[in-house]
């Protein structure tokens, strides 16, 4: 028996994110294509495993099909190379991952999955972020593979 697919009205908040406000941010990131998505944070604690778990669940139910999280934070280079095989078998399916990451400021192996995936999204946390973390974390990932940026609120 399968489980009934939720709809994005079902779907609780995700904290510290509004429903609203995440699905703007999916269908946002729509105009661009890509399977894989990498949540690149600016600098530490600016939260990109809730946005990532966010933008699965929205996704997943706006889409009708999963959209698989896989969690990178604090990852060394061996578990970064196991992350990639996996990334690739999803994608190789058509299937959507979205992937949270450390800031690549302070783990350069962030860099690899980054650089892997189709598209990034920059995380710049309002108040604690500063213009250089930022500006650093822009060349590292390459402008031309940012989807965009969010300012997200402090935790």
């Amino acid at each position: 028996m399968t489980k009934p697919k939720a709809t994005a009205e079902e779907l609780p908040p995700a904290h510290p994110y509004t429903l609203a406000r995440v699905q703007e941010l999916w269908y946002a990131l729509q105009a661009r294509s890509w399977l894989s998505l990498a949540i690149v944070p600016s600098h530490p604690g600016s939260g990109s495993r809730e946005l990532a778990r966010a933008l699965t669940e929205v996704g997943s139910a706006l889409r009708g099909e999963p959209v698989h999280l896989f969690d990178a934070e604090h990852s060394d280079s061996d578990a970064v190379v196991k992350l990639m095989v996996d990334v690739r078998a999803y994608t190789r399916d058509n299937e959507r991952v979205v992937i949270a990451l450390d800031p690549p400021v302070i783990n350069p192996t962030a860099i690899s999955l980054i650089r892997a995936a189709d598209a990034a999204l920059l995380t710049i946390e309002r108040g604690r972020a500063d213009l250089r973390s930022a500006r650093k974390t822009i060349e590292l990932v390459g402008p031309d593979r940012l989807v965009g940026s969010v300012l997200v609120q402090a935790r």
